[in-house]
This record gives structure tokens, C-alpha cells and sequence, in this order.
């Protein structure tokens, strides 16, 4: 495995969290001093060093509801995060990455209008993460268009958080009495403002957990702005549609100009509609005064001050039958600020690479190589990137993980190790059966141990 290059720590299909290739070391033109009291000035940029990304599938279409779904997606935030942070002996953090979060739109529609919604997302993943109920009440009682926080979106949550409790109602207001009689509300049926609150807190601790399903939340000091504006600046904010990943042909989009034509647009422009979060280094803050991206309800204008001299031209030229991607060629982003960012971003991409994502699949023997090792509890232990993975293998002595980072692994069992290879994602038609492993140290007759 490289370390001189991107690396996508979890693909999933709505979402991805990688690593930016390391940045090349900052160099600074300095002159000599020609009195005591002159000084080089250095100032260190803001770049981020890993990104993670929620794709349009794990929100309502037109809308900033954020679906049950992203609980994955969430989950793999967590552990880059984690993965990032630096801890004392005790598991204390000692010093955490800083985060900003990025919404984006597909070019269909206005300009003011997708830079609002895109920053609806993102203002919505942000309360999601910080656990600021307030911020998605603000969402509720100011509708955009279509994104309307009504009877649906209660019902999407209120049979979410009762999910785990047995069957619930398929309409909005039994699950809903439900949800208020489980804490300690007036059983009305009524989203009114003391059930909304408990309700968007209770949805929020259910979407937003670790890999083992708690709940995790994180703090206003552990973004770029430190919660300082408050109306967000410098933490979240909405890009709208000036920066795409994807600009169609002219072909495509002579073709999808037709209105009849919309069900096949819009899956097509999915991967323009995206909520982008970079994490910078720890102790990187923000005066939210200096902080160029206009906050969520502010107009464009603060946008196109930061565009490419040829932003208009960046984001919108087409080539005749073939379309334009970042990935590729680097120039649809009209914004110079965020261009500069997101600069060969694993986020940034149509469709993030696979080949650095893997699998195991595996079926365990004993020593002997005749007996498999039926219901054996075991770890998988990824020896450079840390992942950690604890199971039980099946009746038939098979175990399966997918979605791995490439890494080196390590298989404990029984208190024995083995090396194991894993396989890419990209390759997983070629093994439709898992390769035999044979522990060697185990027998299948000794009773199994905890692992």
C-alpha cells in the first residue's frame, strides 16, 4: 500500500471517507532582515488532509432531511475522525481534527436557489453532528420550494426511533402518538414544538452512530469557526451549483433540456447534489469574519467574489459528446477557494475508486485441515490502518467482511494468528467462495476461546 497517495478508508453506496494525498511540503520565500525589528511573515493555508462525503441518495430529493440510511455513512465519519484524533494513554483526546462541512447542488434551476438548498444539507449534517436541535427547527419553520419539513418527515423519524422496539404503525400519527407516549408527552398526535424537539434529538441519536451503533456527537470547538457566528460561518455553508464534479455534454444536455426528460436528468446530475466534509489539522481556527463562503441564507455574491478569473466558463462548458469531470481535468469548480481544497479530494470524484476498497472471505479449518471451525469467535486486526473487526464465524466455519480499507490483516483465533490477504472489491465476481484457511495451532476438538 502507498502513503504517498490518496486513500479511501470505507466506500459505501451512499457515501465515501478517505485521506488526500499528503500535501507537498510548505515551502516560504524569506528576505534577509535589515532592522531588529523586521520580520518574514508566514501563514500557514487551509488545506485539508481528508474528506469525507454523503451522496444525494441519503437525503429526501430537493430536500435537506437527512434519510435513516446515513446512519453507514455517519458511522464511517466517526472512525476517520477517530482515526485522526491523537489520544493519551488513558484513550483521552489529546489534539482532534477540525472540520467544515460543504453542501453542493446539480446546475438545474437558479443560482440563489441551489446555493440556499445545497446549504440546507449542509446545515442540517452539521445539527445532526453537533446535536443542535435549534438548527433543524430553523429548517421546519423556514420551507425552501420543496424541501418542506412536514407530516412525512415526522413520520420517517418517529418510525425510525421506534424501529428498534417491534412493529409500528405505517402512518405518521400512531407512530407518532407511540414516540410521545414512550417520553412522557401529551399523547395528541401532534408534532407541536415540545415533540418536535424530543423527537428531532431522539432521530438524530439514531442516525448518528459509531460502527457499533452508539450514539456519538460532536462539539461546536471541533469545527473550523469554533460556533462562533452564529449562523455558521466557517462551519457549514452552501456551495450551491458552482462547483460540479460533472458537466454533461452538449449532447446530454440538448437531450435532458426536454422536460419530459427529468426522471433520466436527475439520477444522471446525483453525483453533483453532495454534502462534502474536509478535515483540517488540529488546532487550525477561523475568524468567521475573514472566512470568504457566505453564510446559508445569504445570497451569491459572496461566492462569485471567489471565482476563477473563467469561473462562468469553468463550470459550464461542455464538450460535444463527452462529458467533463473533475476528476479528470481539475477546471469545473468556478470557486478558486474551494477548488484549491478539494484539489485531487477522493470526495471529489464521480465515482471514488473502488480498487482501494477490499473484502475477506474466508472459510476456517483447524490443523489438521478436516474439521472446520464452526461458531468460533475471532478478531481481524488491520496492522497499518488500525480497523478492528470481531466476529463469530457461521455453522460452516465461513466469515465475510467487505467494505475494508487495503490494509495488512491479521486473524486471531483461538489465541493463534494468521496472516490473512485480502481481496479487491473490484475483484469479488472472480470469488464466489471463500478461500480455506488452515489455523494452524487449533485444534477442533479443544473447546473454542473467547477471541
Amino acid at each position: 500500500m502507498k502513503t504517498d497517495e490518496a486513500f479511501v478508508h470505507n466506500l459505501s453506496e451512499g457515501g465515501v471517507a478517505a485521506d488526500h494525498a499528503p500535501a507537498a511540503p510548505f515551502e516560504a520565500l524569506v528576505a534577509p532582515a535589515l532592522a531588529e525589528n523586521e520580520r518574514n511573515t508566514i501563514k500557514s493555508s487551509i488545506i485539508p488532509f481528508a474528506c469525507w462525503r454523503a451522496h444525494d441518495l441519503r437525503f429526501e430529493f430537493g430536500s435537506s432531511f437527512p434519510l435513516p440510511e446515513i446512519r453507514l455513512e455517519m458511522a464511517s465519519l466517526k472512525a476517520l475522525f477517530d482515526h485522526h484524533s491523537w489520544v493519551d494513554e488513558q484513550g483521552n483526546p489529546k489534539a482532534k481534527p477540525v472540520l467544515s462541512v460543504f453542501g453542493h447542488a446539480d446546475p438545474t434551476g437558479a443560482d440563489d436557489y441551489n446555493k440556499q438548498l445545497s446549504g440546507r444539507r449542509a446545515q442540517a449534517v452539521y445539527a445532526l453532528l453537533t446535536r443542535q436541535v435549534n438548527l433543524w427547527e430553523d429548517l421546519r419553520n423556514a420551507p425552501l420550494g420543496e424541501d418542506k419539513w412536514g407530516p412525512e418527515i415526522v413520520q420517517i423519524m418517529a418510525q425510525s426511533v421506534l424501529s428498534t422496539g417491534g412493529e409500528t404503525s405505517q402512518t405518521s400519527v400512531p407512530a407518532l402518538v407511540d414516540f410521545q407516549r414512550a417520553n412522557g408527552l401529551v399523547p395528541d398526535g401532534i408534532a407541536g414544538p415540545n415533540t418536535r424537539k424530543k423527537l428531532y434529538r431522539a432521530y438524530m441519536d439514531f442516525i448518528c452512530v459509531d460502527a457499533t451503533g452508539a450514539p456519538y456527537a460532536l462539539d461546536t470547538k471541533d469545527f473550523l469557526g469554533q460556533g462562533a457566528d452564529s449562523r455558521g460561518k466557517g462551519d457549514y455553508q452552501g456551495c450551491g451549483e458552482f462547483n460540479p464534479i460533472l458537466v454533461f455534454s452538449e449532447a446530454d444536455a440538448k437531450k435532458f433540456a426536454d422536460p419530459g426528460q427529468k426522471p433520466e436528468r436527475d439520477p444522471e446530475n446525483a453525483p453533483n447534489r453532495r454534502v462534502v466534509i474536509f478535515l483540517y489539522r488540529p488546532g487550525l481556527r477561523v475568524d468567521p469574519s475573514l472566512w470568504p463562503c457566505p453564510r446559508v441564507k445569504e445570497g451569491v455574491a459572496g461566492c462569485r467574489k471567489r471565482f476563477w478569473s473563467d469561473g462562468e466558463a469553468r463550470r459550464s462548458q461542455r464538450l460535444p459528446d463527452e462529458a467533463r469531470k473533475y476528476e479528470a481535468t481539475q477546471d469545473t469548480f468556478a470557486c478558486r477557494f474551494y477548488d484549491r481544497m478539494a484539489t485531487h479530494s477522493p470526495c471529489e470524484r464521480v465515482t471514488p475508486a473502488p480498487s482501494q476498497i477490499c473484502f475477506i472471505f474466508l472459510q476456517l479449518f483447524d490443523e489438521t485441515f478436516e474439521t472446520i471451525l464452526s461458531n468460533r469467535p475471532y478478531i481481524i486486526q488491520g496492522l497499518l490502518r488500525g480497523t478492528k473487526i470481531e466476529g463469530k464465524t457461521n455453522a460452516e466455519g465461513v466469515l465475510r467482511h467487505e467494505q475494508l480499507p487495503d490494509d495488512q490483516y491479521e486473524l486471531v483465533c483461538d489465541n493463534h494468528n494468521e496472516t490473512v490477504e485480502p481481496f479487491y472489491m473490484s475483484e469479488m465476481e472472480l470469488h464466489e467462495e471463500p478461500w480455506f484457511m488452515r489455523m494452524r495451532g487449533i485444534s477442533a476438538s479443544a473447546p473454542p476461546k473467547s477471541a
